[in-house]
């Protein structure tokens, strides 16, 4: 970078030089920030008109015969589709239900302390097997 004592001794032609490269590189920011402006505003317009076209196109649908009717169809199948699904909950909650009852009746027509038993037998070889480990480790 030069003082300002050497550019008071820089020739009229070094001068325009060095004006000419700023002029470039400022000028071409200039350029690409306008283009940028430019490209935004164009863009803008873009989504505004494809914004109007859908307007344009949901108005048609409400407003004529086929867009009420497409409507109407579309509406129908949604509904449809809940009532299904809330006939297929239904279903599933009433096998839920069945399940439980038949395993509270099985459990019922067990004999009493069943599950005490099992429960008593599977502790022991619980234990079998982890006095087997045991002696391995020994």
């Amino acid at each position: 970078m030069k003082t300002f004592k050497e550019f008071n001794n820089l020739s009229e032609q070094e001068l325009n030089e060095i004006l000419g490269f700023y002029k470039k590189v400022y000028g071409g920011a200039a350029k690409l920030a306008v283009k940028g402006v430019k490209g935004a505003g164009k863009l803008a317009a873009k989504g505004a008109k494809a914004g109007a076209k859908a307007a344009i196109k949901k108005g048609k649908e409400k407003f004529t015969d086929k867009g009420k009717l497409a409507a109407a169809e579309k509406k129908a199948k949604s509904m449809e589709d809940k009532r299904k699904t809330r006939e297929k909950l239904e279903a599933a909650r009433e096998k839920i239900k069945q399940e439980k009852e038949a395993l509270r009746k099985k459990k019922e027509s067990m004999p009493p302390n069943t599950f005490k038993k099992m429960r008593l037998a599977l502790k022991k070889k619980v234990s079998k097997v982890n006095d087997a480990e045991a002696d391995l480790k020994k």
